[in-house]
């Protein structure tokens, strides 16, 4: 809100108000507000310029919180369902596979093979049975002997690969799809 916007106060809740600075011709914004998946509380201003000066001396500025990013999502390349029965599998595959934009880049503080190797427990504490907790193993042996590591993974997504290296299906794909799941959370934490 502007400063120089006038406060209403509403007669059915008797809350006081301001106008909009949209209103009075000021572009200067300011929304607060919370996110529960992440627990934190937001700072978004747009365009922090007046274009005009402030009605009463300022006060001294105080640190602002910087906005979240906004909640990252894959992009899912669109296939039609005429083009898919028109061409081969592996052609039409092969199309969206190009016309699809790269992921963007993983955020993974630390080591490459040590962050690996705790990517690799972090996928064991998910599950209790132990031949899939050596299944997991068996998937951070074959990465790092490939020399490996988790921005790689991520960027391949090719969960083939494990599988021809004696991973289970299903392990494979776990492995390859939560990296970046995996990736937010450290970013979380830190």
């Amino acid at each position: 809100m502007c400063d120089r916007s006038r406060s209403t106060v509403s007669k059915a809740t008797g809350i006081r108000k301001r106008q909009p600075s949209r209103r009075i011709g000021c572009p200067f914004s300011l929304a607060v507000g919370y996110r529960k998946n992440h627990q934190l509380w937001y700072v978004r201003i747009r365009n922090p310029n007046h274009n005009h000066g402030p009605s009463e001396p300022r006060k001294p500025a105080r640190k602002q919180k910087k906005e979240l990013p906004p909640p990252i999502s894959a992009p899912v390349p669109a296939i039609g369902a005429q083009s898919l029965l028109a061409q081969p599998a592996q052609s039409a595959q092969a199309s969206t596979q190009q016309s699809a934009p790269p992921p963007e880049r993983l955020m993974i503080p630390g080591l490459r093979d040590v962050a690996l190797r705790a990517y690799c427990e972090w996928q064991e504490s998910y599950v209790q049975d132990a031949v899939l907790k050596v299944e997991f193993r068996k998937a951070r042996d074959v990465a790092h002997a490939n020399g490996f590591d988790l921005e790689q993974i991520y960027f391949d997504n090719d969960p083939q690969f494990f599988i021809e290296n004696g991973v289970k299906k299903g392990i494979a794909r776990r492995f390859v799809t939560d990296i970046k799941q995996w990736a937010k959370l450290c970013e979380e934490l830190n």
